[in-house]
């Protein structure tokens, strides 16, 4: 297989060989005119010899009839006869035009030497007197005469002949140059046709496999091998395989997602979804293909969902929505929508999670939280007084044994009372329904604050407690703070060994809007393994070595502490060292007087 510039070198290199080819017909054309008019001219030459031949038989003749005296005279004529004649040519004649002239040219040679040897005769005449043969110029006048008739038809033969020739000379040559052009022309114009069409052909060949690229279409196999076409088209073909194969990936991450993924055009229809809407909202592709969104919203949310979606394209591009989606059979999905605007191609991105089951979880740990508010706090917290009342009773005195029960019993009705307070205080945070009463706060307040709170239960766990030595001002809500520190404080005194010491320390730290105060807790007690840091501030989590201590926690304290500093837009974490002791830190937002700065 040829390669284009191959092609394109024999288009030109045809035509070269061609008009070579054609030089040298016309070479061996001019060669052969050249050749017939050298033949025309000899022809010519024969017929003027002959007649120079005649006019010297003629004048031979006459001389000889006359009547001579050996005069000087008659000798320089002898001469004279003698010098033509050795002058005239006879070379052959081979013109297959006139066969006759070289007969003829025969015939005149024959003449010649007869009068040639008339004068030889005419010569002894005078040496010797011999008799002269008048006769034998009789005889050469009367030859002469015929071919000197036929020396004239000849001529005029040769004559009328020339004209004819020399058109057909030009003729030839005019009809070699024409032929030579035409066919060059041809031969010129084929190959052009033949390469452009060949090129033409591959490159529709290649713009309907870009067609079908852009279209997501299957791409021809190349049709052909070898030339820089059919590596192009090659090129396109993998890649149309290769981008089949990642779209293949693509859509199969697309269908076999959980959400629904959704482009939309500019007046919100539907240009593309997954497979996912199928199984979440009974619509087939096609059936949601070019399909307002309108149709499908919760009549309700319509103008809102609209309007959400204007004010995304027309500010940042990126936004969520919330919304309620109609399934085709009627159900109502509560969904949240991701949406990214593309301006370039005019449409939305969508990916569209369903949360109507996340909704009814809310709701239900809402009715079970508010459950737990009124219909389970206040009888638990009867009861627990009515514990404390008999626990108190100094009439009738109880049994060690009834004693004994009813403190275990206190004690747990007292741990659900704190379990169903810390869950509405941790629903508070979490929901954002609570509201800072942010000031400036004394970390060392904040500390001390804490620890005469759990004073009592550090004695009876055996640790020592030692305050901060400095103090900073903080930019936070005091109650709030206070029952962060508490929460830390009393998690490092459950897990402290009996004669520990916690210590209380506060730092300074830089941040990018500003300088940070953490307010760190240490302990002696038995560490956290680094699997358990991650998760050590989540909801009803706690760490490995809380087995080995008899005191139990509800595990919504640290998630509490978490929830307070970050609505501070402060941090929490923890360093730990395995059988050394772990420091909690709490980094809230340093008060900045801005009164003092300007």
């Amino acid at each position: 297989m040829l390669t284009t510039t191959q092609k394109a070198l024999v288009l030109v290199l045809i035509p070269v060989c061609f008009e070579l080819v054609f030089i040298f017909i016309m070479a061996f054309a001019v060669d052969q005119i050249a050749s017939d008019l050298q033949k025309m001219e000899h022809s010519r030459d024969a017929i003027e010899n002959m007649y120079r031949t005649e006019n010297w038989v003629i004048s031979t003749c006459i001389w000889a009839l006359s009547d001579t005296q050996n005069t000087e005279k008659d000798e320089k004529r002898l001469d004279y006869l003698e010098k033509e004649f050795s002058q005239l040519s006879f070379g052959k004649v081979s013109d297959n035009r006139f066969p006759e002239l070289s007969s003829l040219q025969d015939d005149v040679g024959e003449l010649t030497k007869a009068i040639s040897a008339l004068v030889a005769a005419k010569r002894r005449e005078y040496t010797t007197h011999e008799g002269f043969p008048r006769q034998l110029i009789y005889t050469s006048f009367l030859d002469m005469r015929s071919i000197a008739d036929r020396i004239i038809a000849i001529e005029k033969r040769v004559a009328d002949s020339e004209p004819a020739e020399l058109s057909r000379f030009r003729s030839t040559l005019m009809a070699l140059m024409a032929t030579g052009v035409a066919f060059s022309a041809l031969v010129s114009f084929a190959l052009a046709h033949f390469l452009t069409r060949d090129i033409i052909d591959r490159l529709l060949r290649l713009k309907e496999s870009a067609h079908r690229l852009a279209a997501r279409e299957p791409v021809l196999p190349p049709a052909l091998k070898g030339d820089e076409l059919a590596s192009l088209e090659s090129i396109i073909y993998e890649s149309s395989r290769s981008l089949q194969d990642i779209r293949e990936r693509e859509n199969a991450v697309l269908d076999n997602a959980a959400d629904v993924i959704c482009s939309l055009d500019h007046k919100l229809r539907f240009t593309g979804v997954n497979a996912a809407a199928s199984r979440d909202w009974s619509f087939s592709e096609d059936e949601l293909l070019g399909k307002a969104l309108a149709a499908i919203v919760e009549p309700n949310d319509v103008d809102e969902t609209r309007a959400q979606f204007q004010l995304i394209s027309d500010g940042p591009g990126l936004g969520e929505i919330q919304n309620r989606i109609r399934t085709k059979y009627g159900d109502i999905r509560d969904v949240v929508w991701s949406v990214k605007w593309n301006s370039i191609e005019s449409q939305y991105f969508c990916v569209i999670h369903d949360v109507t089951e996340l909704r009814n979880l809310q709701k239900m740990k809402q009715q079970f939280l508010a459950i737990a508010g009124h219909d389970l706090r206040s009888p638990l917290a009867s009861v627990s007084i009515t514990l404390e009342r008999l626990l108190d009773e100094q009439n009738e005195p109880l049994t060690p044994a009834a004693r004994k029960e009813l403190t275990k019993t206190r004690d747990i009705l007292s741990r659900l009372v704190d379990l169903v307070n810390e869950l509405l205080e941790l629903e508070k945070l979490e929901s954002g329904k609570f509201v800072l009463a942010t000031n400036c706060v004394s970390a060392f307040d904040v500390c001390v604050l804490a620890c005469e709170t759990l004073d009592a239960m550090a004695a009876r766990a055996g640790v020592t407690v030692v305050k901060p030595k400095n103090d900073f001002a903080l930019l936070g809500d005091e109650r709030r703070l206070v029952q962060s520190v508490v929460n830390l404080l009393s998690n490092a005194i459950k897990f402290s060994p009996r004669d520990s010491t916690i210590t209380l320390s506060l730092e300074r730290t830089t941040a990018e809007d500003g300088n940070l105060v953490q307010i760190r807790i240490s302990d002696q007690g038995p560490g956290i393994p680094e699997s358990d840091r991650a998760l050590i501030f989540e909801k009803f989590s706690q760490s490995k070595t809380s087995s080995n201590v008899s005191i139990k926690g509800t595990g919504l304290g640290l998630a509490i502490v978490k929830a307070i500093a970050y609505a501070h837009r402060g941090e929490v974490g923890v360093d730990s060292e395995i059988g050394k002791g772990s420091t909690f830190w709490l980094s809230i937002p340093e008060f900045v007087d801005r009164e003092d700065e300007a």
